[in-house]
């Protein structure tokens, strides 16, 4: 039996920053040609070290995910062979519908038509397909009375969606705050700091139920989804700061019922209450990681079914963006979507826990729960899946300064 070495950690201990990084400088050095045990038992050694010191709010992450990005592991190269949205088995028909019909229903009023026309465009190219035959016999008989202006839904898209971490303060979104339904006009302090409850917008109550729902949150989830790296930390599909926003969000979410159908967005606005947004129906736990991709609009999740009153089958997703491509109707957007690659032009890349697998576009999954209203809710889910789709296909994803 081989000795243990001296250089990794005590089992169970956390390594340093210094020592996760010699390690990965190690193994870097070696040839990539070596493929002997004891360089493979090196490299998982290795990636095992980053991925417990990436839990670790001290040590340097960005680092660490930059150097565990380089080793060249079995499966990092592994790619979809087609965008994995519902249209793209259908698009010769949606594409001829589309060209021949929403163009003129699109209102472009003055200011971004840029940003304006691949909003309208995003969120035409995730209508049914049902609606949008019915939109097209319409035009030919001219019994349309709607035109499209979807623009509403940019303000603060991608920031919808940024899993805040349930108990921080959560990322402010950029909507007006005329329409904020929490009022601070009469904070005559400037250095006034809101309370907990005041930086959501909700009672002291509605605190001591969301803190509530954490827990329940931290007992369902038993690791990390995707992952399944060991640990819970419980975060919200949508930003918190909906919630003071719900006036604003309903009315912009509305503007793409003409589209996607009343009944199918009256759905989702039923679901769009402050209890639901409060609770673990609106909480899932992601590693650091898969967080920070999330955050960046680079990976979602896309609700498949609940196969039981207590489990919801969830599928993974890369997206993939037009970025800043001027893309409209009459172009055909599968050859538009490109790869989401990170800073240095590396493909992004998850893998499991414990066997280093590479987590691929498609992995499904099942969330379960030892009561059924502990779920995530399937009807949120599936909005927050449709709003990353259109924010990625409409090039607003999050970066370092915001949109881009």
């Amino acid at each position: 039996m081989s000795s243990p070495d001296p250089s990794m950690p005590a089992r169970g201990a956390t390594p340093t920053t210094d020592h996760v990084v010699n390690k990965l400088k190690r193994a870097l050095e070696r040839d990539d040609n070596d493929d002997t045990d004891s360089f493979r038992a090196l490299k998982v050694r290795a990636v095992d070290a980053v991925l417990t010191a990436i839990d670790d709010p001290n040590v340097a992450v960005g680092d660490l995910r930059n150097m565990l990005r380089r080793y060249q592991l079995p499966h990092l190269d592994a790619r979809p062979n087609k965008p994995p949205y519902d249209w793209a088995n259908d698009f010769d028909e949606r594409y001829k519908l589309n060209k021949a019909t929403f163009h003129k229903l699109t209102k472009i009023p003055e200011g971004n038509a840029f940003a304006r026309g691949r909003i309208v465009s995003a969120a035409v190219m995730l209508a049914p397909m049902w609606r949008l035959r019915e939109i097209c016999n319409m035009t030919a008989n001219h019994e349309v009375d709607f035109v499209l202006d979807c623009y509403p839904l940019r303000d603060g898209l991608a920031a919808l969606c940024d899993l805040s971490l349930a108990k921080d303060k959560p990322r402010e979104l950029e909507w007006s705050e005329s329409d904020n339904e929490y009022d601070d006009s009469d904070d005559e302090d400037d250095n006034y700091k809101p309370a907990y409850h005041e930086w959501y917008g909700i009672s002291k109550e509605e605190v001591s139920a969301e803190r509530s729902a954490i827990k329940e949150a931290f007992t369902r989830d038993k690791h990390y989804v995707i992952t399944k790296t060991p640990g819970t930390k419980p975060c919200y599909l949508f930003n918190p700061f909906l919630r003071s926003y719900l006036r604003k969000f309903r009315r912009a979410l509305k503007t793409v019922s003409p589209i996607w159908g009343e009944e199918k967005i009256d759905g989702y606005l039923a679901k769009l209450t402050k209890e639901n947004l409060s609770g673990p129906s609106n909480m899932i736990s992601v590693s650091p990681l898969a967080r920070a991709y999330w955050k960046k609009g680079w990976i979602a999740l896309e609700p498949i079914r609940q196969e039981t009153p207590t489990s919801l089958r969830v599928r993974y997703h890369v997206l993939r963006t037009t970025g800043d491509v001027d893309w409209k109707i009459r172009h055909d957007i599968r050859k538009l979507l490109q790869p989401i690659r990170d800073e240095h032009g590396v493909d992004i890349a998850l893998f499991e826990y414990g066997t280093y697998e590479h987590i691929s576009d498609g992995f499904e999954f099942l969330i379960t729960a030892d009561d059924a209203g502990d779920l995530p809710d399937l009807e949120l889910t599936r909005l927050c899946w449709e709003i990353r789709q259109m924010a990625s296909m409409a090039g607003f994803g999050i970066s370092e300064d915001g949109f881009y």
